[in-house]
């Protein structure tokens, strides 16, 4: 592989044969690029439906990937309509170009709770906090901050290439410090850091994967651009879908041995019957995420039989687990709070010609109002915490079930934010008004859903079920959420910074449940609301589970595809339960021990094979 530029605009530009094909150039799978290349010895091909991340401004600047939502590098993805909250379509952003949904999320960098990953370890050994913990380590450069002196930087890591810190502090800074304080107030504990052994309740402004530029530190950036013109044995292909597994027409048991691929078609034109195979001397492993794995899987004949069947997909491997188990979390929607004072959030910047001179700042120092987080801080806790104040008059009070991983472990997390963030940032703050944002979101849904093949169409989006609030458990639990929302806003030093009206009767004003005195809005009344605003918080995981058994799940704890050859999985649709927190740290984590397991399996061959020549 003579090449020093590594990514290949034509899809026919790739060679015939690699070592490692990976498909998916999300976290996980930018990661295993990087890694995998390591041995001069090995080829690797990284394939990625869509563009390269090098020239798309709106993802390098942390407040614009809103921006990005549905356009040609989001594959713009909708459930099915929801029956248990008023038949709504919700809108799911993924993202469609290097670095994946790290290109175009909220930047929040977060370990999680500990106990996450031990539970999985009574199915799946190996995949403890202890076991990750390294390669959390192993992949960040803490950059650090004056104001986060408390940080015990023993817990973060220094040397990797995927860079973290905090975003500047501006006016904007002083309501959501303000809100931080208002938490402490009710009763939530603080938080140095929530990325410790410690685990991660608890409330304090959010890590961010910021570079020392003000950029994004996506995937890509990380794990990629450093090395696309040092590593001639990698070859990134963009543009270019994966229609279906190749597989050994002479092996007893499936084995892969490629894939088969085609140009993604551009906006408007449709696909071209053309193909091409790719052929994987070792392995190929997916990495499309938990909504493209599960497919391109059912697509090659890999899934539950009666599903196969019902699209005459011949089958390959029976695995009843294939698109089930999905896992979402869910998020309230922005609880809208006028401020008192204009002038003191980051809403001025949804009129475009107020960016300007931020956009300038941004490209000259990499500081200013385009560098801050969307996401500004969060509180993680327990629904059942005795100390926090979840009753009132006006509710019954459910009694809710404990699904946290541990005793330690939140089942809720309350974001906030310096804007209004509405519909996934398609909707402004009313003219003359500024919003603060309050969110809650439900961590350890009950809920479960799947996805499934719509047709045998590669490029028909699959059908997404997510089967939002079927148990009632979550309702209850988001009630809980959304009321401890209200009460911090009546906390002091935040009270003072708003404007609430608690005459506000108008259930469809866009301020009324900010509104609402926690003593008086009802279970019911929160519902309600809740039906009409709840959105996805872009975390779906789950649906090719990690499990010792083929009859519950879809990969072995070395993630290899149980009864199939040369094939891994390396995403978040790996994960046997949903985590309490962000998904992208974790999945990278998983990626970096991943790209140790793999490599090691193939050292280790390669030592057997020297010793019985020796022999």
């Amino acid at each position: 592989m003579g090449s020093s530029q590594s990514i290949l605009a034509d899809t026919s530009a790739a060679h015939s044969y690699y070592d490692y094909i990976i498909v998916g150039a999300g976290a996980a799978g930018c990661v295993l690029a990087n890694r995998l290349s390591e041995d001069p010895a090995v080829s690797v091909l990284l394939v990625e439906a869509g563009k390269s991340h090098l020239d798309e401004l709106k993802s390098k600047i942390p407040m614009t990937f809103p921006q990005v939502f549905k356009t040609p590098q989001d594959w713009a993805y909708e459930t099915t309509p929801q029956r248990n909250i008023l038949g709504r379509r919700l809108f799911w952003p993924r993202g469609k170009l290097l670095g994946g949904s790290t290109s175009i999320n909220a930047m929040i960098y977060h370990h999680c709770a500990p106990s996450d990953f031990d539970e999985w370890t009574e199915d799946a050994p190996g995949w403890s906090y202890a076991a990750l913990r390294p390669y959390f380590r192993k992949a960040e450069k803490y950059g650090g901050h004056d104001l986060h002196p408390d940080v015990d930087v023993s817990h973060r890591g220094a040397d990797g290439v995927h860079h973290t810190g905090h975003a500047p502090r501006l006016i904007s800074q002083e309501i959501c410090e303000d809100c931080l304080q208002s938490c402490r107030n009710v009763g939530i504990p603080y938080s140095s850091d929530f990325n410790t052994p410690k685990g991660t309740l608890g409330c304090n402004h959010l890590t961010s994967f910021l570079d020392s530029k003000g950029h994004r530190s996506s995937a890509a950036t990380a794990y990629l651009s450093p090395i696309l013109s040092s590593r001639p044995n990698l070859h990134i292909v963009t543009m270019t879908t994966t229609t279906r597994l190749i597989f050994s027409p002479l092996s007893s048991v499936p084995k892969v041995i490629g894939i088969e691929v085609a140009k993604t078609p551009l906006p408007g034109k449709s696909p071209s019957d053309q193909r091409w195979i790719i052929n994987a001397r070792r392995e190929v492993v997916l990495s499309s995420g938990a909504i493209n794995t599960p497919q391109l899987l059912l697509l090659s004949g890999i899934g539950p039989k009666i599903d196969l069947d019902k699209l005459t997909i011949p089958l390959v491997k029976h695995l009843s687990a294939v698109g089930q188990n999905l896992s979402d979390h869910l998020a309230s929607g922005g609880i809208s709070f006028r401020v008192a004072k204009l002038g003191t959030t980051l809403d001025y910047l949804a009129n475009p010609s107020n960016t300007l001179i931020p956009l300038a700042q941004w490209m000259l120092t990499g500081g200013g109002a385009l560098t801050h987080m969307i996401g500004s801080g969060a509180a993680f806790v327990r629904s059942d915490d005795p100390n926090l104040p979840f009753d009132s008059k006006a509710s019954k009070n459910p009694q809710t079930t404990d699904e946290t991983s541990g005793k330690d472990a939140p089942d809720l997390e309350l974001v906030w934010s310096p804007l209004a963030f509405l519909s996934h940032g398609f909707r402004s703050a009313p003219p003359g008004t500024e919003i603060f944002s309050l969110v809650a979101t439900l961590l350890r849904p009950k809920s479960l859903g799947s996805v499934i093949l719509a047709s045998d169409d590669p490029f028909e989006n699959p059908i997404i079920e997510a089967n939002y609030f079927a148990d009632e458990n979550d309702v209850n639990v988001m009630i809980k959420g959304v009321r401890l929302c209200l009460r911090v806003a009546r906390s002091q030093p935040l009270y003072s910074r708003l404007n609430l009206r608690p005459d506000n009767t108008d259930k469809d004003d866009l301020f009324w449940l900010g509104d609402s005195d926690p003593d008086k809005v009802t279970d019911e009344e929160i519902r309600e609301w809740l039906l009409k605003n709840v959105e996805t918080l872009y975390h779906p995981v789950g649906t090719a589970r990690m499990g010792s058994s083929p009859e519950s799940s879809v990969v072995s704890p070395t993630l290899r595809v149980h009864g199939v050859e040369n094939l891994r999985i390396v995403d978040a649709s790996i994960l046997p339960y949903q985590i309490s927190g962000h998904t992208s740290a974790p999945v990278i984590a998983i990626a970096e021990r991943a790209a140790d397991i793999i490599k090691g399996e193939y050292t280790g061959m390669a030592a057997a094979l020297v010793n019985k020549m020796l022999q």
